[in-house]
């Protein structure tokens, strides 16, 4: 039976449950992986946290073996009505798992029920809730209650139908597992009770359901049926970035590393405040503090965060040249689907953009989602792309899971005002307290009271990383002689009016026009120019 998967046909809309599904467990094969100290600490009493993800994964889009849905899919020209949501029958098929207890069948119902960003109140009206208020909908709440009850009885009628066929095809997916189902096609009752008292919980503000775990558990389920229907793997940095600089830089045969490189080296497992001169090397240095942390969770996803669309595609241009971030790199910015279309038209003549316009298009959309997904190691974005996310937008779960031991390099830190800023460290607390982020703050400018607010939130308490005083002049592009005294005192006119006569040029900065207007009128200049 065939799958419509999340990606809107984008990657292959022939494609089986059964092949969807194990698309899906090879990703979620590699999750287990990386996330494996974080699955032990929800082992139940008859289901490890690994067999929590696992089987929501095998069971996610068995509610798609509903033959409404299936001609609605196949055919275009179907008539006949399908406003249901295909997760709600799925997670019926959690009762037939043999040796689960009900509170374990609860959190995996959750999380299939959840995982397509329905709203609560989307599934809430699955149930045929009579009460509940739809705005404008309300007054035609009875027919689409009816038609809702219609399309259910029709789906499940057509499961018990075809049961057989469909048992036999679940019992497949099910091998990769070491669960199998109860044929007793009466336990597949629906999850209408426990829709109704999660919405209740939701909107009452009870705390009944573990909602972190529950957000856990999605985030690793989206990821998994994203990728999988992307046919998306996950990848890591394979390359030792600090051999890859060695070779680079020709160490040591032209000298070692710079001051403050070394000190990223040995900042393994720290957040760190980095303060370096405009081309002395910070980049170099922040990979080569992320290369250290990921000794530690070699599947770190890498945030590396610009205030500037222009520096943000720089950088990923560069880093995409790079051979340990080659192909290894997405950029997200709120120009990014416009920068994905031209890299993908990029050689292309116009006659070829127009004639293949849907499928250029299809793949714009492609690349897009899958940079926001858990697949490439190392993403260039806007810290808006961050902070979003914890205001609980759509797939919000998916970036959670991302921003677990998540290493956040913040580059220009200091351009950013003060209300943003606010967000921004709050944002960062919250990650490094509830998902181990690492940050790495750094700047050519950087202001005191900013450094002060980052140590004291983020509790930063070691060192800054800096060259010495002594090393600074290596880096010295500007000189400036600081003079005692006001612009318009007699001796400091005499000063700019020498350079003057002497053919210097001279820029002269007051801080509003009447003294700009007042040092004027003090000067002379031969050609007239001032």
């Amino acid at each position: 039976m065939n799958e419509y998967n999340d990606f809107g046909n984008l990657a292959k809309p022939d494609e089986t449950i059964i092949e969807h599904t194990k698309e899906c467990y090879s990703v979620a094969e590699i999750l287990v992986k990386v996330f494996q100290n974080e699955l032990k600490e929800y082992d139940s009493v008859n289901i490890s946290g690994e067999d929590i993800f696992i089987l929501s994964v095998l069971l996610h889009d068995t509610g798609k073996y509903a033959q409404p849905f299936q001609n609605k899919t196949l055919n275009s020209d179907y008539k006949g009505f399908w406003g249901y949501r295909h997760e709600i029958f799925s997670s019926e098929f959690v009762n037939l798992i043999e040796n689960l207890n009900d509170q374990e069948k609860q959190i995996i119902k959750l999380v299939i029920l959840s995982h397509h960003n329905k709203t609560i109140i989307d599934l809430e009206r699955a149930t045929f809730t009579e009460n509940i208020s739809f705005g404008l909908l309300r007054i035609n709440q009875n027919e689409m209650n009816n038609n809702r009850k219609q399309a259910y009885q029709e789906a499940k009628d057509s499961i018990i139908k075809f049961k057989k066929i469909i048992f036999k095809e679940i019992s497949e997916i099910l091998e990769i597992s070491k669960f199998s189902i109860d044929s007793d096609e009466n336990k597949l009752t629906n999850s209408f009770e426990l829709i109704k008292n999660y919405y209740s919980s939701i909107f009452n503000f009870d705390n009944v359901f573990d909602y972190k775990k529950i957000i856990f558990f999605k985030g690793l389920l989206v990821t998994s049926d994203h990728l999988g229907s992307a046919h998306q793997q996950i990848k890591k940095i394979e390359t030792d970035i600090r051999k890859f600089y060695k070779t680079k830089f020709d160490i040591p045969k032209k000298g070692n590393f710079r001051t403050t490189q070394i000190k990223c080296l040995e900042s393994k497992g720290l957040s760190s405040v980095l303060k370096a001169p405009t081309g002395s090397g910070k980049t170099e240095a922040s990979f080569l503090w992320a290369n250290e942390n990921l000794k530690l969770n070699p599947y770190s996803r890498i945030f590396y965060i610009l205030p500037y669309t222009a520096s943000i595609n720089a950088m990923y241009e560069r880093l995409n040249k790079s051979d340990f971030s080659k192909d290894k790199v997405e950029v997200l910015h709120g120009k990014s689907t416009a920068y994905f279309f031209d890299l993908i038209i990029k050689g292309k003549t116009e006659e070829e953009i127009n004639e293949n316009i849907e499928i250029l298009n299809k793949e714009t959309k492609l690349r897009k989602l899958t940079a926001k997904s858990f697949a490439s190691p190392i993403k260039v974005v806007t810290p808006h792309q961050i902070i979003k996310n914890i205001y609980g937008l759509k797939h919000f779960e998916e970036a959670f899971l991302q921003y677990r031991n998540g290493l956040f390099i913040f580059d220009e830190i200091h351009c950013y005002d003060r209300i943003f800023l606010s967000e921004l460290i709050v944002s960062m607390k919250k990650i490094r307290d509830d998902f181990n982020g690492k940050f790495l703050f750094m700047s050519a400018t950087f202001p005191k009271i900013l450094e002060e607010l980052i140590r004291k939130y983020l509790n930063i308490d070691h060192s800054t990383i800096q060259f010495k005083k002594e090393e600074l002049v290596n880096y010295t592009r500007t000189k400036l002689n600081l003079i005692d005294g006001l612009i318009e005192d007699e001796i400091n006119i005499k000063i700019i009016q020498n350079e003057i006569n002497n053919g210097k040029r001279v820029l002269i900065v007051c801080n509003t026009i009447k003294k700009v207007q007042e040092i004027l009128s003090k000067l002379k200049c031969k050609n007239k120019k001032l």
